[in-house]
């Protein structure tokens, strides 16, 4: 079976994206720099909403993020908004990532043109979540 990919393009595509890993219940992970998301002020009031949505789902976010002004901001939500997040230096992530649903992955590119795609598959979903965890266990 291969992995069914979905492309989105766009800040609409961003946002559907987004919709959709709380969509699926369970938990959330994800590898984010905020600061290269939030500048853009248009998405800087819709991510907060859309994380006031995914706590009403009940959908745990837990994120490691690059040291920043939002993972600051964000880390004293944490509690409000049903995250939980580490934050790290000497990183570079040009795009976020986020594991859901037992076998999807969401990666969105802030960068013009915005775009983002979905990919379903459980080994590809796995390896990543494998990654996540060994670098979670090991950040203070």
């Amino acid at each position: 079976s291969k992995p069914k990919m979905r492309y989105y393009e766009g800040m609409d595509g961003i946002r559907k994206v987004y919709e959709d890993t709380y969509s699926h219940g369970g938990k959330l992970y994800g590898f984010a720099d905020w600061d290269k998301i939030m500048p853009n002020d248009e998405m800087d009031e819709w991510l907060w909403k859309f994380a006031d949505e995914r706590k009403k789902r009940g959908v745990k976010f837990f994120a490691i993020v690059k040291e920043g002004r939002f993972a600051r901001e964000a880390k004293k939500r944490e509690k409000d908004q049903l995250r939980e997040s580490k934050i790290v230096d000497d990183v570079q992530f040009e795009t976020e990532l986020n594991m859901y649903g037992g076998n999807r992955v969401a990666m969105m590119s802030f960068r013009q043109p915005y775009s983002a795609i979905i990919i379903e598959d459980k080994a590809i979903h796995n390896t990543l979540m494998s990654i996540w965890k060994l670098l979670w266990k090991n950040i203070n």
